[in-house]
């Protein structure tokens, strides 16, 4: 349990069953989630800014950065709270990575990169716009 009580709160819980996902706040440590997005954007040869080539990419990243988010505590807590009493075991990464990439019409706003993490079964399990 964290110390300072469960990850996820009995209506968070009630919420994956009964839509399929939650949202789990700092899940992975904010210099692991930038040191993925530096690596993805490297191994998916994301261009840093607009124009990009495609509205979506998609692959599998490697790395130590995701081998450290796919294994973070505070995520891991939070999927043993979800499927408490099952057997379940660690990722070596978090999967397929879907990105979207959306340009704004605004030239005030910036652009929006939304990446989607999806499981070898092809469920959603997480997002980091």
């Amino acid at each position: 349990m964290h110390k300072h009580g469960p990850v996820l709160s009995g209506s968070e819980i009630e919420q994956f069953v009964e839509v399929g996902y939650v949202r789990v706040e700092q899940a992975i440590p904010s210099a692991v989630a930038q040191q993925c997005r530096d690596l993805a954007m490297e191994q998916l040869e994301i261009p840093a800014s607009a124009p990009w080539p495609e509205p979506v990419v998609r692959g599998v990243v490697d790395g130590e950065p995701f081998h450290q988010a796919a294994n973070a505590p505070r995520l891991l807590e939070a999927v043993g709270q979800l499927l408490e009493g099952e057997a379940w075991q660690t990722r070596p990464n978090l999967g397929l990575l879907v990105g979207e990439l959306k340009q704004r019409q605004s030239q005030v706003l910036p652009a929006r990169v939304r990446v989607r993490w999806v499981t070898p079964l092809g469920d959603e399990t997480a997002s980091m716009s």
